[in-house]
């Protein structure tokens, strides 16, 4: 989260905080925010953004894909089909 933020302030010149991300992660902890992030329908923005910025490796979907015995399969695999979509390598169950 803080690398995003941290390209996002370096992109727009102005500082960017992914406050609602923060609020969750108080909420409902980590891997529910995790696991919320690589169900969701649509990739998020920050995904979007984690891509154009060539570091797809701090996604969520990402994190869920390295941490997977922590994760229901299905959130695996969820995981998985977004970050091939995107057309990032990812290993082999």
């Amino acid at each position: 989260m803080r690398a995003l933020e941290e390209a996002l302030t370096e992109e727009s010149g102005k500082t960017k905080r992914l406050s609602r991300t923060r609020q969750k992660l108080g909420r409902v902890g980590v891997r529910q925010t995790l696991t919320d992030l690589a169900m969701k329908p649509q990739p998020s923005s920050g995904f979007l953004k984690l891509i154009e910025f060539g570091m797809a490796d701090m996604s969520a979907e990402a994190l869920v894909v390295k941490y997977a015995g922590d994760f229901e399969d299905s959130v695996v695999q969820a995981a998985r089909r977004r970050l091939i979509a995107h057309g990032i390598a990812v290993l082999a169950d």
